[in-house]
C-alpha cells in the first residue's frame, strides 16, 4: 500500500508561563516536507474551558508561507498587554508582523486562567489543517503548579507496586520502552492502559515514555506529540504501539530502527458510526487498509481472542490479496509476523486500582436499585438498548434509575439520545441520569452504591468496565463476543434483546439472595483469574521477546 508522509511541527516548549511575565516566546522545528513545502503556519488561542468560536476565541495570527523563509526552525513570540494578545515571527525578514490576524475584542475579559495555543499547519492551496498541536498558556501561578503536580503525580506514581509483576530479565542499557497511542485521555480505557502500563515501566527501573498526538495539555512533557517518537527513537529501544483506528503515524513508526510491538484494541466497524459521523466512521473504514503495514512489527498482541481473531483474519485476508494480485509483501522494515504469532493480552494492568483510590462525593439517585453503565457513550454501545430494557424494568421495578457514566464525543449521537428521551421514553427521562465524565474516586462510589451493571453493547474489543465493576455487583450483558469472552461464563449474558424477558430476569436475580450470591461468586471467582493475568507479566514477556530476539529461543 502507498502511504504518505506525515507532517508536522515540534514545539520546543511544554507550556507558556504569563502569570508574571507578558511576553514568551517558542521555536517550532519542522521536517524537510514541511520547510520545503507549500505550508503556512497559524497561532490560534482560546479559552481552555470555553473552547468554541466565537465566545472563547481569542484570536488567530497568520505567519507568512514557510518555504524558503523560515527554513526548518521558526521563531514565535506572544505578547500580552492592555490591547490583549498579539503574536509575531521573528524568524521572517521585517517587522515579523502576522500576514494575516483576527483578534476577538469580545472575549478578552472572559478568557480564564489558562488558554489552549493551537499551533496549526496549513497548506497554502487547499488551506486545510494538516497538523494541529496545542500548548497551554497560564496566567497565574495556581494553575500552573496544578499542571506540574499532575505531571509530577503521573511520572512518580506506579500505584500498588505489590499488583504489578516484577522484571525477571535484566534490562540492557541504553534502551527505552516508547509507548504510544493515537490518543492517551486519563479515564478512557486506552489511555488508563497506557498510563499505568508507563507505571509498570517506571517501577521496573525501565527508562519509559509516552507518546500520543490526543491528549490532555495539561499533563505535555509528561506525554509528548507523537510526532517526536518519530526523532525519539533509536535502535536500543522498543515501542509499544496501540492501534484501534487510522493512524497517520503508523507507516512512519513501522519502519524505524527501534523493536516494535503493536497492541491491537480492535476497530470499531464503520457502519456502527456512519450515521452521526461519516469522518469517524471513515477513519474506521481506513483503519483496514493498515493491515498490512501491520506485519512490519516485531510482535502482535491483541486485546481478546476475539480481537486476535479478528486481527488474524484481517492480516490472512492481506495476504490472500497479495497473493492474488502478485504484489510483494508489505513487510519492508520489519520481521514479517505471520497471522499465527498473535499474543493474546488483557488491556489492563492492575485490575484493583480502585483499592487505593479514595471514594469521593457523588450526586446520585436517591432510588432503591441503581442500574449502572459505564464507558463511552457511543452508537456501537448501544445506548438506546439500555433505556429500551430500563423502560421495561422501571415497569416492574419504580424504585430505581438508570445511571449512564461516560462522556459522549458525537454530537448526532447525543442529541439522538436526548430525542428519544424527550418523546419515547419521557415517562422514565427523570429517572436517567447521565454525568459524563466522572473522576476514579466518583466511580468508585458509583460502584459501591449500584446494585448491578448492565451493558447492551454491540461491539467491544474487551470491555474492562465489566471487569472493574465486577467485584462490586451483578453484571447482566448482551452476548457480543468480547464481552462473553470477557466475562467467562460468570455474570449473566443474553443472546437475544427480548427486552422484557431481560428486564423479568434482572429483577428476578436482583430480589432472590440466593441467585444474587451464586453471580457474585462466579464473579468474584473469574475476577481472580482476569487480575493475574493483569499484573503486566504478559506485557513484559512480549517486550523480552522483541528485545531479546537475537539472542535465540528464550
Amino acid at each position: 500500500m502507498k502511504a504518505t508522509k506525515p507532517v508536522f511541527i515540534y514545539t520546543d516548549k511544554d507550556s507558556l508561563d504569563f502569570s508574571s511575565k507578558k511576553t514568551e516566546t517558542f521555536d517550532l522545528s519542522f521536517p524537510p516536507s514541511v520547510a520545503e513545502g507549500e505550508y503556512f503556519v497559524v497561532i490560534d488561542i482560546y479559552s481552555s474551558t470555553h473552547h468554541v468560536h466565537p465566545g472563547g476565541h481569542i484570536g488567530w495570527w497568520k505567519s507568512p508561507q514557510l518555504a524558503g523563509t523560515a527554513g526548518e526552525r521558526m521563531r514565535v513570540k506572544l505578547r500580552h498587554d492592555k490591547a490583549g494578545f498579539s503574536v509575531f515571527f521573528p524568524s521572517f525578514p521585517g517587522s515579523g508582523k502576522p500576514d494575516e490576524q483576527w483578534v476577538n475584542p469580545e472575549c478578552e475579559r472572559n478568557d480564564g486562567d489558562v488558554l489552549a495555543v493551537h499551533i496549526v499547519l496549513r497548506n497554502v492551496e487547499t488551506r486545510a489543517v494538516d497538523f494541529v498541536d496545542v500548548v497551554y498558556l497560564y496566567r497565574s501561578k495556581g494553575p500552573l503548579k496544578e499542571a506540574s503536580d499532575r505531571r509530577l503525580a503521573l511520572e512518580r506514581d506506579s500505584g500498588p507496586v505489590d499488583e504489578m509483576a516484577r522484571l525477571w530479565y535484566r534490562w540492557p542499557g541504553g534502551g527505552t520502552l516508547r509507548i504510544a497511542a493515537p490518543n492517551i485521555i486519563e479515564g478512557d480505557a486506552i489511555g488508563n492502559f497506557c498510563i499505568n502500563m508507563f507505571r509498570l515501566f517506571k517501577a521496573n527501573d525501565i527508562p519509559c515514555a509516552m507518546y500520543a498526538a490526543g491528549f490532555d495539555p495539561a499533563l505535555r512533557g509528561a506525554i509528548k506529540h507523537v510526532s517526536e517518537l518519530l526523532k525519539d527513537a533509536g535502535e536500543s529501544d522498543v515501542i509499544l504501539l496501540n492501534f484501534s483506528i487510522f493512524d497517520p503515524y503508523l507507516d512512519a513508526v513501522s519502519k524505524l530502527p527501534a523493536r516494535k510491538i503493536l497492541f491491537y484494541q480492535n476497530v470499531t466497524p464503520p457502519r456502527m458510526f456512519q450515521v452521526y459521523d461519516a469522518e469517524l466512521a471513515g477513519y474506521c473504514a481506513r483503519a483496514y487498509g493498515q493491515y498490512p503495514l501491520l506485519r512490519r512489527f516485531d510482535s502482535l498482541m491483541a486485546n481478546s481472542e476475539f480481537s486476535g481473531k479478528a486481527l488474524r483474519e484481517g492480516l490472512e485476508e492481506e495476504l490472500k490479496k497479495e497473493k492474488q494480485e502478485g504484489e510483494a509483501a508489505a513487510t519492508e522494515g520489519g520481521a514479517g509476523i505471520s497471522p499465527d504469532e498473535i499474543l493474546i493480552c488483557p488491556p489492563l494492568i492492575n485490575a484493583r486500582r480502585l483499592d487505593s483510590v479514595k471514594k469521593e462525593e457523588m450526586d446520585l439517585p436517591s432510588a432503591g436499585t441503581l442500574l449502572l453503565y459505564v464507558g463511552r457513550v457511543a452508537p456501537n454501545k448501544k445506548i438506546e438498548d439500555l433505556i429500551s430494557l430500563y423502560s421495561e424494568y422501571h415497569g416492574l421495578n419504580p424504585d430505581s434509575a438508570l445511571i449512564i457514566v461516560g462522556g459522549c464525543a458525537l454530537r448526532g449521537y447525543a442529541n439522538y439520545i436526548e430525542y428519544l428521551l424527550n418523546t419515547r421514553y419521557s415517562k422514565v427521562k427523570d429517572k436517567v441520569h447521565m454525568p459524563g465524565h466522572v473522576s476514579d474516586g466518583q466511580l468508585k462510589t458509583v460502584y459501591e452504591r449500584a446494585s448491578a451493571f448492565i451493558t447492551m453493547s454491540e461491539h467491544e474489543g474487551f470491555c474492562v468496565p465489566l471487569v472493574e465493576a465486577m467485584r462490586f455487583m451483578p453484571l447482566f450483558a448482551f452476548a457480543q463476543e468480547a464481552v462473553v469472552q470477557t466475562l467467562g461464563e460468570s455474570g449473566r449474558v443474553f443472546h437475544e434483546k427480548d427486552f422484557p424477558a431481560v428486564a423479568a430476569e434482572i429483577n428476578g436475580a436482583l430480589e432472590e439472595e440466593r441467585e444474587h450470591a451464586r453471580i457474585m461468586k462466579l464473579q468474584n471467582e473469574r475476577f481472580s483469574e482476569i487480575s493475574g493475568n493483569a499484573d503486566g507479566k504478559l506485557i513484559l514477556k512480549a517486550v523480552e521477546r522483541v528485545m531479546f530476539k537475537d539472542a535465540g529461543s528464550l
